[in-house]
């Protein structure tokens, strides 16, 4: 018996990535750096620290797909070279593993590259209708353009989203369905 009780009640479930399936580590300053020196290539005097993903978004709607593919390009790379101790939810990839009657997605701001990788190594990559990722989107997280990817008109009382952050609890209850906080 697994203790996913109100994850066991929806048949369309929606997981974050990181930090939920799985945790790592990863200089997150550095990488707050490189998307800083992008910007600052369009307001040299921009000096924010943690570039969250709202002020992100708010950037690429005001620069464009320029930026967002910058940011990408630099973000699938960088993931790739500097992560660290992945450590996998295991309950979580065992209760997908077992549970048949349940359509799996995954909404994240992570890049494909390294998504895809970490869900075929432990085994549940086949077991995900759709991965919508940083790449497959203009605005991450919690912008809804991904999740209306997956939502795609839909019955949203049938949907669940699990995640560890207020992103992905602000994604969810801004696109009308329900929410599970679960953290590794």
């Amino acid at each position: 018996m697994n203790n996913f009780k109100l994850l066991n009640s929806y048949k369309n479930i929606i997981y974050d990535f990181d930090g939920t399936l799985f945790k790592f580590d990863l200089d997150w300053k550095g990488w707050h750096d490189r998307v800083k020196a992008f910007i600052k290539e369009h307001e040299p005097t921009f000096e924010k620290e943690g570039l969250v993903n709202n002020i992100q978004n708010d950037y690429v709607k005001k620069y464009g797909k320029s930026l967002r593919d910058k940011i990408c390009s630099m973000n699938e790379t960088y993931e790739i070279e500097n992560i660290e101790n992945v450590l996998p939810n295991t309950k979580l990839i065992d209760y997908i593993k077992t549970r048949k009657d349940v359509r799996n997605f995954v909404l994240t701001s992570n890049n494909h590259k390294l998504v895809d990788g970490l869900l075929k190594k432990y085994g549940i990559y086949d077991k995900f209708e759709q991965i919508i990722a940083r790449d497959d989107v203009l605005l991450i997280k919690p912008d809804i353009e991904g999740i209306q990817k997956i939502l795609n008109g839909e019955n949203l009382k049938d949907f669940i989203m699990v995640g560890n952050s207020t992103n992905d609890e602000l994604t969810a209850k801004t696109s009308g369905i329900a929410f599970e906080m679960i953290k590794i």
